[in-house]
């Protein structure tokens, strides 16, 4: 699934109350064309999304965006568990949007 859909969004880019299922948790890059394409994998990422998939946090998971701080961290609910990601790492997690 593309990240570059109009439904899908960084985490970071998702309004506070939002629900969606994540689509993808990896580096993004800017391409010169404006829209987000893959990019490998640096020596860290597996590590980031080890991390994260230990909170609960995936590709095919639901998630509400619970609270988010100006330049603190994403607050996010799967389940009925809260979590708060930084944001450097939820600038790599993409949600589809529920259009609910």
């Amino acid at each position: 699934m593309s990240v570059d859909s109009q439904d899908n969004k960084s985490i970071l880019e998702v309004s506070v109350g939002q629900k969606g299922k994540i689509i993808t948790v990896a580096g993004v890059a800017e391409s010169s064309a404006g829209c987000c394409q893959q990019v490998v994998s640096s020596e860290t990422e597996p590590r980031s999304i080890r991390r994260l998939r230990s909170m609960g946090i995936e590709e095919g998971q639901e998630v509400k965006i619970v609270a988010k701080q100006p330049f603190g961290p994403v607050i996010v609910e799967t389940g009925n568990v809260q979590t708060a990601i930084g944001r450097g790492m939820a600038s790599k997690i993409y949600m589809e949007v529920s259009k609910k």
